[in-house]
């Protein structure tokens, strides 16, 4: 399979990522995207055949569930049951904080806002339920740069969106599914920072 490699930078190189991007999501491709933080895997969460295919070039342990990317705080504000949960968003969202939340359905689930354009642009054009994990092999160092991501998924991945050199520190996940809500990564959002906002100990 050939992957197309498509740079943010080049002339007209964003309306280009976004057009194929909207494409190869809707056709149940896999799409390397740049975030504000890591180079993600993404695909439409709904095409179950996309969703492992992302496993099985990952090499993702299925007991996993992947990210749910979303474009706008109001998708997520029925599973927030809290004032400081839905503060902790106004505050840090978009940007490098995931939170774990419980799903209508009784299970549990990571989302972001990431606070990369063209990521929630590909959301909204595309219509899809946008799913992501990290684009690096399972157990391995997170990808920065499209060089990187290339190396590891061209012939895989149909799309990689060039989007440059990343900050390369992997998103705060806080899991507010439990009480006191718990920390299970610290990144660029630290501790102190979610307990002023949400007023209470983060374990």
């Amino acid at each position: 399979m050939e992957t197309d490699i498509i740079g943010l930078a080049a002339a007209d190189g964003w309306r280009r990522a976004l057009e194929a991007g909207v494409e190869t999501l809707k056709r149940g491709g896999v799409v390397v995207i740049p975030t504000d933080t890591v180079y993600g895997l993404a695909v439409d969460g709904k095409n179950r055949e996309a969703v492992e295919k992302v496993y099985r070039i990952k090499g993702r342990p299925a007991g996993k569930p992947l990210v749910r990317l979303v474009a706008d705080r109001s998708e997520i504000l029925p599973l927030l049951h809290s004032p400081g949960a839905a503060r902790l968003l106004e505050k840090f969202w978009p940007g490098p904080l995931t939170v774990i939340l419980e799903t209508p359905e009784g299970k549990t689930r990571g989302f972001r806002m990431p606070a990369h354009g063209l990521v929630r642009e590909l959301i909204r054009e595309s219509g899809v339920e946008l799913a992501a994990t990290s684009a690096n092999r399972s157990g391995d160092p997170v990808v920065t740069s499209p060089g990187e991501a290339a190396a590891l998924f061209s012939g895989q991945a149909e799309l990689i969106i060039d989007g440059g050199e990343l900050s390369g520190l992997a998103s705060t996940v806080l899991d507010l599914s439990v009480s006191p809500p718990r920390l299970l990564r610290e990144g660029p959002v630290k501790r102190a920072d979610l307990f002023r906002v949400l007023d209470q100990a983060v374990v």
